[in-house]
């Protein structure tokens, strides 16, 4: 393999086969084309990063993440018509270089991503942050 575009065409072979996500096994060249092939340009990341820590500012308060410098997005996946049955989720990463972590919280039948997956990252982070 030459490039990381080639490496996923060959992953995608794998999944197309039928075969599931973890039994691909990478090779170490695989390895370290990911490694050495940036996602996003650093232009966009920063883009992205800034238009996160936005959103947790401005919708969610950093008053309900105290400490954490989050950037941040909530979910809402409607699976029917009653809000109890939604799937929330809350992603992002602490723009923290003491703390570089990322997360992701995913609470089936949680109704509101911002209002049940963003209290328990809270509660994870504070514990990891405050250890």
């Amino acid at each position: 393999l030459t490039s990381a575009v080639e490496f996923l065409e060959k992953l995608k072979e794998h999944l197309e086969s039928g075969k599931p996500a973890r039994s691909y096994d990478m090779t170490e060249d695989e390895l370290e084309i990911l490694k050495e092939t940036p996602l996003l340009s650093s232009d966009v990341a920063g883009k992205m990063k800034k238009l996160l820590r936005n959103n947790v500012k401005t919708q969610y308060g950093d008053y309900n993440y105290e400490g954490l410098h989050l950037c941040a997005k909530s979910g809402t996946a409607q699976i029917d018509n009653i809000d109890s049955h939604n799937t929330a989720w809350f992603v992002g990463f602490m723009d923290d270089e003491e703390h570089p972590y990322a997360f992701v919280v995913l609470v089936e039948y949680g109704n509101s991503g911002s209002q049940t997956a963003g209290p328990i990252a809270n509660k994870v982070l504070q514990a990891l942050v405050n250890k």
